[in-house]
């Protein structure tokens, strides 16, 4: 009964986190009912727009089965767990209870759904007739083996993978050039010559005219 609304929940929201016009929409609904946090709608609005790379059907394919192979494995992790420590229960089982526990967690709000994929997983344990002196120290276990340690693992990679696209940035744009002297003074002469005072001159009479207001004489 607690797995179908966090089924139905999860679903939704990877539904709308792959469709990036869809997401894009959503946020410029809820800004314009909410009307607060314009910089931070702003900011999702363009993370929204950058997920159009990887919604194409072959990296999503790529993507779901990676994921796929992920989550039995860390499920079937648990369940050796779980059989190593004495419990009694089978393998799709403590896959789908390890699943919809992480699901719940996740939905939360909570980084990595720390607290919440804890307590769903011991109550679902619990359900299954599993004793808390398994149901905890296993959950426990778990968690620190998958969560955990694949934290672990991006930070100990982030430095390298940082470098890595900052020397892509860099090949893909371009070496800069420092700014000099000579080259702030053209500038300047460019702001500041008589040609776009004219053509702006210009453009104002034009509308002025063309409203039937008063026209300009140019100094």
């Amino acid at each position: 009964a607690m797995a179908t609304p966090v089924a139905i929940l999860a679903l939704a929201a990877a539904f709308v986190a792959t469709r990036p016009k869809l997401l894009a929409a959503c946020v410029t609904r809820l800004y314009r009912t909410v009307g607060k946090f314009p910089r931070l709608m702003a900011r999702v609005r363009i993370a929204a727009r950058s997920l159009t790379v990887f919604s194409s059907g072959p990296i999503m394919a790529g993507a779901l089965a990676l994921g796929l192979i992920g989550w039995i494995a860390e499920g079937y992790a648990f369940h050796l767990l779980l059989t190593w420590m004495g419990a009694d229960i089978g393998l799709a089982k403590a896959i789908a209870i390890f699943t919809f526990s992480t699901l719940a967690g996740g939905l939360t709000g909570a980084p990595g759904g720390v607290g919440g994929a804890e307590a769903a997983m011991v109550a679902l344990l619990s359900l299954e007739g599993i004793p808390l002196d398994v149901s905890i120290p296993a959950t426990g276990v778990i968690r620190l083996t998958t969560l955990w340690f694949a934290i672990l693992i991006g930070l100990a990679i982030f430095p390298l993978a940082e470098r890595l696209s900052n020397k892509a940035t860099y090949a893909w744009s371009g070496p800069k050039t420092k700014p000099t002297l000579a080259g702030a003074a053209r500038s300047a002469r460019r702001v500041t010559s008589p040609a776009p005072l004219r053509r702006q001159q210009s453009r104002r009479t034009r509308l002025q005219s063309a409203i039937g207001g008063p026209t300009a004489t140019p100094p």
